[in-house]
C-alpha cells in the first residue's frame, strides 16, 4: 500500500482546504495534474508527476521573486497537492469524478438532490 504524507498543519494544509471547500463547480484534479480523467489510474506514473509539478511549484523554489510570484506558487503547490490526494485515494478519486461528472454523493455538494 501506497503511504502519502500530507500537510496537515500549516501554509499549504490551509491553502489546500480553501482550495476545495465552498466552490459550487468542482476544479478538475485530473487537469491540474494532466493526467486523464478516468478512474483507473496508474499510482506510479500519478506520482512522478506529482513530485515533477512540486519540484517545480514548490515555494521553495520562489523565494527570490516577488510576493505575488511567492503567493502564487504557494497556491498553485496547494492545488498541486489537493489533486494528487484526491486521485491517490480510490474513494475520493470516484468522490470527485461523480462530482464533475454532476452526480455528486453528499447532498451538500449537490444542493439536496445528491445520492448520498
Amino acid at each position: 500500500k501506497m503511504r502519502v504524507s500530507l500537510p496537515r498543519r500549516g501554509f499549504l494544509a490551509r491553502l489546500s482546504r480553501r482550495w476545495c471547500s465552498g466552490t459550487a463547480v468542482p476544479r478538475d484534479c485530473y487537469a491540474e495534474l494532466d493526467v486523464p480523467r478516468a478512474f483507473a489510474v496508474d499510482a506510479a506514473a500519478l506520482r512522478t508527476t506529482y513530485r515533477r509539478l512540486m519540484a517545480e511549484h514548490h515555494p521553495d523554489r520562489h523565494t527570490l521573486g516577488g510576493e505575488q510570484e511567492q503567493q502564487e506558487a504557494a497556491n498553485r503547490s496547494a492545488r498541486i497537492t489537493h489533486a494528487y490526494s484526491t486521485l491517490v485515494r480510490p474513494h475520493r478519486r470516484a468522490e470527485h469524478l461523480l462530482e464533475l461528472l454532476g452526480a455528486p454523493l453528499s447532498d451538500e455538494a449537490a444542493g439536496g438532490g445528491g445520492l448520498g
